[in-house]
C-alpha cells in the first residue's frame, strides 16, 4: 500500500457500511467486500477498479471517512463517493503529509480531490474554487 488520501465528512451522515457496501456491489458487481470491526468501529475494505486500476478504499462508519490509493484513479474513486452522500455534507481531504484538512465541494471533482491533497498536477491548471495551502517551507 503506497500514500493514502483521506475523505473525511465533516458533519455526521448518513453513510452506513450497508448503504456503501450496496452502492459498491451495484457499481463493480465482482468486488469482494471485506467488513471488518474493531474497537467498535466499523470498516468495509474492498478494491475498487477504476481507470484501469484496483483502488484499496476502506470506510470507517463510525468517524464518516474513507481511505483510497493516492493519485489519479484513488480520486475519481473519491469523486464517486461524494456522491453517496447528501449534497448538504461538508468534506475535508488530507493525506499522510499534508495532515491539515483541506475543505473541498460537496460534489468536488477528482481534480479538485487532488488540488486540495497537493497531489503534483497532471498538466491541468488548480481549479481556482479549491483552497490551496503553501508549499512547505
Amino acid at each position: 500500500m503506497g500514500s493514502r488520501i483521506f475523505l473525511a465528512a465533516v458533519e455526521p451522515s448518513t453513510l452506513t457500511i450497508e448503504s456503501v457496501g450496496d452502492a459498491v456491489r451495484q457499481r463493480w458487481p465482482e468486488v469482494d467486500l471485506y467488513r471488518r470491526d474493531h474497537n467498535g468501529e466499523r470498516r468495509l475494505g474492498f478494491m475498487a477498479p477504476v481507470d484501469g486500476s484496483l483502488i484499496d478504499c476502506v470506510f470507517f462508519e463510525g468517524q464518516q471517512f474513507v481511505t483510497a490509493d493516492l493519485g489519479e484513479p484513488g480520486a475519481a474513486f473519491l469523486e464517486w463517493f461524494q456522491r453517496l452522500a447528501p449534497e448538504t455534507v461538508p468534506w475535508v481531504v488530507f493525506t499522510e503529509q499534508w495532515t491539515d484538512p483541506v475543505p473541498v465541494p460537496a460534489r468536488a471533482t477528482a481534480q479538485q480531490l487532488l488540488n486540495a491533497a497537493h497531489w503534483p498536477d497532471t498538466g491541468s491548471q488548480p481549479d481556482p474554487a479549491t483552497p490551496q495551502r503553501p508549499a512547505p517551507v
